[in-house]
């Protein structure tokens, strides 16, 4: 019999934490929009793992020396396990999901699709369509085209099938990117009644393909959301001509056309839909075809509007000054006479900003070193650091 390893794959226990964060939308302790959006929190996580852990996993398969281990496991051993976990928690999630959909309810709060709409709803999200969504997106037909669409790793889509109704043979498949940097993903619907209605992005786009589709001869529309994980790992080569820097940002450019690591699709797509997409990117097992429910990616509901009572968030805990640095005092100046420690996010964070911004102006400042692991898509700090 084979010795038991002592050693817990660090994969493996890395998602075993990230199931304690799906735990945390599982906890009535926890108020409740705030568990809503700890399944962002979830979500964001597996979406870095994949991008960059199982990356990792999958260009050592690709490499194939069959000697090669993570930690005592063979990579595409490895591989299949993570996938099973992944499965698992993706159901977790699932049911977490809906459970927290009748909590909602029972507050008020209803997240709602474009097929259980009201006229007035309908009126509203129509005008919303018309006015917000339809001049920021181009529906791509896929039929026509010889390549198919560049998948952006950050991005959803609806993947679209268009059938007639008086001979469904006659079909035609379209995808939509999902607007999200451009519109917020929930809108609440007025409402009259004393509740909360909000309805999700692609679902505003779903309920207006009869216009969005209009110069074409079909009538009849099904939608499914897909999503596409690429492969974020940093490939630095050893060009002696170029510089660390140089090096970096080739580097990160080339993020953008990593190869894929994860296919998400709802579950309930249509067969022949997901087996023309899955051809046409060219992807297979491998690349962790993972079905799911009607919506993906749920880093957005980090920013789940809270519509409802002040009790179903945290209180809001505003940060306190450093009573070392008050007013308009330099802060190098502080430094110079003293070391002083900055508790955050106890302490303001804007102390910390406001030394990178005195520092990018000192002209006795000749270097600023700093160790950054991750920054806001709007950054203070890079915004601070670059005009150094």
């Amino acid at each position: 019999m084979p010795k038991q390893s002592n050693i817990i794959n660090r994969e493996l226990s890395w998602l075993s934490f990230n199931h304690r964060v799906l735990q945390e939308s599982a906890d009535k302790n926890v108020p409740l929009v705030e568990r809503v959006r700890f399944l962002g929190i979830f979500s964001n996580n597996l979406d870095e793992f994949f991008r960059v852990r199982v990356a990792t996993i999958k260009r050592m398969i690709d490499i194939q020396h069959g000697k090669q281990r993570v930690e005592g496991i063979k990579p595409q051993r490895l591989m299949n396990k993570i996938q099973k976990k992944v499965l698992n928690l993706q159901n977790l999630f699932n049911a977490t999901f809906n459970k927290l959909l009748n909590e909602l309810e029972e507050h008020g709060i209803y997240i709602i699709n474009e097929e259980v709409l009201t006229k007035s709803q309908e009126k509203f999200v129509k005008q919303y369509f018309k006015e917000k969504v339809r001049p920021v997106i181009s529906p791509i037909m896929l039929h026509n085209i010889e390549d198919f669409p560049y998948l952006h790793d950050h991005s959803i889509y609806l993947a679209i099938k268009l059938s007639c109704s008086d001979d469904p043979t006659v079909k035609e498949y379209a995808l939509v990117e999902i607007p999200t940097d451009l519109l917020p993903r929930f809108i609440e619907i007025p409402s009259k009644n004393g509740k909360h209605y909000i309805i999700l992005l692609e679902d505003i786009i779903r309920s207006s393909f009869n216009e969005l589709f209009s110069f074409f001869k079909f009538d009849t529309f099904a939608a499914w959301t897909i999503k596409l994980t690429r492969d974020a790992e940093l490939d630095v080569d050893n060009d002696v001509s170029q510089s660390f820097l140089e090096k970096i940002s080739k580097s990160v450019m080339g993020r953008r056309t990593g190869q894929p690591v994860r296919f998400l699709f709802d579950g309930e797509m249509s067969k022949d839909l997901l087996e023309f997409i899955i051809e046409r990117l060219g992807l297979d097992e491998d690349n962790n075809l993972i079905p799911g429910a009607r919506y993906h990616n749920f880093k957005d509901f980090m920013g789940f509007p809270n519509v409802g009572g002040k009790e179903l968030e945290y209180k809001k805990m505003p940060p306190v000054g450093h009573p070392d640095v008050q007013g308009n005092k330099s802060i190098l100046d502080v430094m110079r006479e003293k070391d002083f420690m900055l508790h955050v996010p106890y302490q303001d964070f804007n102390i910390f900003i406001s030394l990178l911004q005195e520092a990018a102006i000192d002209p006795e400042v000749t270097e600023i070193s700093i160790t950054v692991y991750r920054v806001a898509h709007n950054s203070k700090v890079i915004n601070a650091l670059s005009n150094a």
